[in-house]
């Protein structure tokens, strides 16, 4: 009898402890949802969701809906917000992440973009601006920021508050041809554009749409010295040497190959507070004469000054463009667009037709989501993954990426 007693007692504590150990691991598994429901919307959007996004998340993610769960971010201004902290370090020459500048146009139109799944390989080709529809108390303008600046300190919303606008017909001097989509804004222009010799967007084409450094890109074995321009010394301190040993690298890459293609475009600073000319400008003949060539005023002086530091050089006479990436160490990148044309627009789109697009912008988001850059195989695997699926099943649009690359972070 003790002994039944004792094989009784034996079998309800093993049944306690099933019910015990299957309540736990339910209430585990109801907490494992919720905080993975959380983790991935802090990752896309860098706050804490409210209870009812939550909530939401956390039924889907309990319905082996993950993606679905990600996607709810995805309808909140909070997602958007930070896109456009994204945006705001691609105009950061030095590519330290500064997203330290205010609201503008480039901004609104890569958040505005990515709202609404336009194709980002036509981000710098597009005939596109957006703006907010409400006015918050200054108008959009070419030659100032104020309409953006106000918005974003009145808090208006850019999921809701942005509207998409033809650029050509906000600028005076732009047309369809010539609007380039992100490269035409004034927030491109004001840090691309002012000053210098027009070659600065091409640290933007090597930094951000093929996520290299200078240094990687360089190649001192591609051809087109015939195009590098007057400007430039073949003798370093008087070394032959070292120009072909360093300075060719750069110039006969494609510094100055799509140079030209930038040269009808000038930072006018008498305008207001700054806007992006086209030349011949019609916005202020003070601004033609100071800064169109002196024989060619459809091109910017600033493209053909220091003629004398190397007279037979080349010399930029229009916006004609050559591609060098399609040669060398960037080959692999794998060109498919045009490897010559005329005019900024045809560049835009040309600069975006390469495997290594889609790659640098898969990087991008998952550094901007995860923390850190992609470093395990498993997580190069990912990306290499998600940049294929980015150039084939997404259409070039960026919001899957930020779905996809939140939950695998949070799983793995």
């Amino acid at each position: 009898m003790l002994a039944m007693n004792s094989f009784k007692a034996k079998l309800l504590l093993l049944a306690t402890a099933t019910f015990l150990f299957s309540h736990l691991s339910h209430a585990q598994a109801e907490m494992d949802a919720r905080v993975k429901a959380n983790n991935i919307y802090q990752k896309m959007t860098g706050i804490k969701p409210s209870k009812d996004t939550l909530d939401a998340m956390e039924a889907l993610i309990k319905d082996g809906k993950d993606i679905e769960a990600a996607n709810l971010a995805l309808e909140t201004n909070d997602f958007y917000r930070n896109v456009a902290q994204l945006a705001k370090t691609w105009l950061d020459t030095e590519n330290t992440g500064n997203i330290r500048i205010p609201l503008n146009d480039y901004v609104a139109t890569v958040v505005g973009m990515v709202r609404d799944d336009v194709p980002f390989n036509q981000s710098l080709s597009a005939d596109i601006i957006y703006n907010f529809a409400v006015d918050p108390g200054t108008a959009y303008a070419i030659n100032n920021n104020d309409h953006y600046a106000q918005a974003e300190t009145q808090g208006l919303s850019l999921k809701d508050g942005l509207q998409q606008a033809v650029q050509s017909e906000s600028h005076p001097e732009l047309d369809e041809s010539t609007a380039a989509g992100l490269l035409t804004t004034r927030g491109f222009a004001d840090v691309y554009f002012k000053d210098g010799t027009n070659r600065r967007p091409y640290v933007y084409y090597v930094q951000y749409t093929l996520c290299k450094s200078l240094q990687e890109v360089m190649d001192t074995t591609v051809p087109g010295e015939d195009w590098i321009n007057r400007d430039v010394t073949r003798a370093p301190s008087g070394d032959p040497a070292i120009f072909h040993s360093y300075c060719k690298g750069c110039h006969s890459r494609n510094v100055d190959q799509i140079k030209g293609a930038h040269c009808k475009y000038e930072w006018n600073a008498d305008d207001g507070d700054g806007s992006l000319s086209y030349l011949p400008t019609t916005q202020n003949n003070n601004f033609k004469n100071n800064f169109g060539d002196a024989t060619n005023p459809d091109i910017a002086a600033k493209c053909t000054r220091n003629a004398d530091v190397y007279p037979t050089g080349h010399k930029i006479t229009d916006d004609n463009w050559r591609n060098h990436f399609i040669y060398g160490n960037t080959k692999v990148f794998g060109w498919k667009g045009q490897s010559s044309g005329k005019g900024l627009k045809s560049l835009g789109s040309a600069m975006l037709k390469n495997d290594q697009f889609s790659q640098c912008m898969a990087e991008q988001v998952f550094k901007k989501v995860c923390y850190h850059v992609p470093s395990s195989s498993k997580e190069k695997n990912f990306v290499a993954s998600l940049a294929n699926d980015f150039g084939g099943k997404f259409n070039f649009a960026l919001k899957p990426l930020f779905s996809e690359s939140a939950v695998f972070c949070t799983e793995n």
